[in-house]
């Protein structure tokens, strides 16, 4: 079931405009509210909502900054749709950190969709530090798509260190086709075990 954290008004009205950014970034709001996917959504240093499926889990706690998260997906479960992720911050100036790790058990398959939208920025910072570890013969394929607003004052960076074991593979598209770039630096250090597969994929317009 997709349910709000808090019913809080100021939170509730936050949340709703996460998902107008979300669809002016080309998203589908109604992904995130069906409660037919897994989902989780951060505004800021909030966790505003999330829905889990069975075999598939999310920790996540606030810290000043941002969130440090720990998403686990168990041995042998495949994910049918995609879950979606929903990051952003609606605010003009400020830093979002994201801490992260993914933990893909063996010979699971699951395909997460996250959204980062930034529709005000003009001194913002996104800060991403992730750790994921793909089991042996497990699938995994993150598709991170970015809105930054037309504004240009964001700065983001995305680092991870990937482990994908035997025969495991990881599949990862980064995207910003909205909006302005302002300054990128993507920095993935992928370790990969024997017949295991890496495949890592920008696509970024500039203005």
């Amino acid at each position: 079931m997709h349910q709000l954290i808090t019913k809080e008004p100021t939170w509730v009205r936050e949340y709703e405009a996460m998902l107008e950014a979300l669809k002016q970034a080309g998203g589908d709001p109604s992904a995130i509210t069906s409660g037919k996917f897994a989902t989780l959504v951060v505004s800021a240093n909030k966790v505003l909502a999330k829905s889990e499926l069975p075999g598939i889990r999310f920790e996540a706690e606030e810290i000043p900054t941002g969130i440090k998260a720990r998403i686990v997906v168990e041995p042998g479960v495949k994910i049918p749709q995609p879950v979606h992720l929903c990051f952003g911050m609606l605010v003009q100036e400020g830093v979002q950190e994201i801490i992260v790790r993914y933990e893909i058990g063996e010979e699971s398959q699951v395909a997460f969709l996250a959204h980062c939208t930034f529709p005000n920025a003009k001194q913002l910072k996104h800060l991403m530090e992730a750790e994921i570890c793909i089991g042996a013969r497990a699938r995994m394929s993150y598709t991170e798509s970015h809105y930054h607003g037309p504004y240009g004052g964001i700065e983001v960076r995305p680092h991870a260190k990937v482990f994908v074991d035997e025969g495991g593979k990881f599949m990862n598209n980064f995207n910003l086709v909205h909006g302005r770039v302002g300054k990128l630096e993507i920095d993935y250090e992928v370790d990969v075990g024997k017949e295991g597969v890496a495949e890592l994929v920008a696509k970024v317009y500039g203005m």
